[in-house]
């Protein structure tokens, strides 16, 4: 290897580094340049593996900021063709991590599959991957409302990397504090909850403070604590409108409804569910069953 290219691999090296530290402090603008200059040193360099493990990362953010449209094909691609254990890895969980935020639990749970099956060809096994892919087997149990077994992977998640940097340990706590305020277990779902949020808002996650108020709305609910619920859904509700996510549009819409209704303010719940129904066009009646009926023992915030 000569001069230049020495250089370019050292350079690639230290901004990969560089881009791992800024998305695990959740920075996640800095992580996205510093992994575009990856790919830079890796077309100047000629190495196509290298420019596949550069794009990986790439996506891998783009999917924490919501931006995931356009990315399946080229993830396919690096799948089928690459002979890098790593690459395919990270391709098939980045995959799986698309897949999931779609609800779409069959093609995700394929792709899951196969990043495990090559993560237990690494040999000694990695800790890192260890706890990412036991959180993610945790998301596709949350998404069939499998809740003791989600909540045990998260489990699982958190002692496989004792490491884990902060940001990752707060996605976990979240998963994990939803499935306890699921199963009654109010006193840690709230502790884990509220420990993620802290986390949570000096990042760029907005996906995941979002959830954090949705989960917090939804316990406090169970619990009676109707005021403070209703704050938490309000700020749910602003975050889901920002980054354009529907679901959680039409979560916070519900328990706002639920939050008022319980308060006494029927107009506040009639106004919320109405929103509601306006997303729900073939179900012309939901809005009167909603205020007469709650329905929050067949939610499920994640699906």
């Amino acid at each position: 290897m000569d001069t230049t290219e020495t250089r370019l691999r050292a350079q690639f090296d230290e901004l990969r580094a560089e881009g791992k530290q800024a998305a695990e402090e959740g920075r996640l603008s800095d992580a996205l340049k510093l992994y575009q200059a990856c790919a830079e040193r890796a077309a100047a360099l000629g190495e196509r593996d290298l420019a596949d493990l550069a794009f990986c990362n790439r996506c891998a953010i783009e999917i924490s900021l919501g931006r995931h449209e356009g990315l399946i094909r080229d993830l396919r691609d690096i799948l089928s063709r690459s002979t890098d254990r790593l690459n395919r890895l990270v391709a098939a969980y980045n995959l799986a991590r698309i897949y999931e935020l779609r609800n779409d639990v069959r093609k995700g749970l394929l792709y899951s599959r196969i990043a495990r099956g090559e993560h237990e060809k690494h040999t000694p096994p990695s800790a890192y991957w260890e706890g990412i892919l036991r959180n993610q087997a945790g998301c596709f149990l949350l998404l069939q409302s499998r809740f003791d077994e989600a909540a045990e992977e998260y489990r699982r998640a958190l002692a496989a990397d004792p490491q884990m940097p902060e940001s990752r340990l707060a996605v976990a706590w979240l998963n994990l504090g939803y499935c306890c305020l699921v199963l009654g277990d109010h006193r840690q779902g709230f502790a884990l909850v509220y420990r993620s949020l802290r986390i949570h808002r000096r990042s760029e996650l907005v996906r995941e403070q979002m959830l954090g108020h949705l989960d917090l709305c939804y316990g406090l609910l169970e619990v009676g604590r109707h005021r403070p619920a209703r704050r938490h859904g309000v700020r749910a509700l602003a975050l889901a409108e920002r980054i354009g996510d529907q679901l959680g549009l039409k979560n916070a819409l519900y328990l706002l409804g639920e939050a008022a209704h319980l308060l006494g303010d029927d107009d506040e719940a009639r106004a919320c569910f109405d929103r509601l129904q306006a997303l729900f066009p073939a179900t012309p009646f939901l809005s009167d069953l909603l205020m007469a009926v709650d329905l929050r023992q067949m939610l499920n915030l994640r699906a």
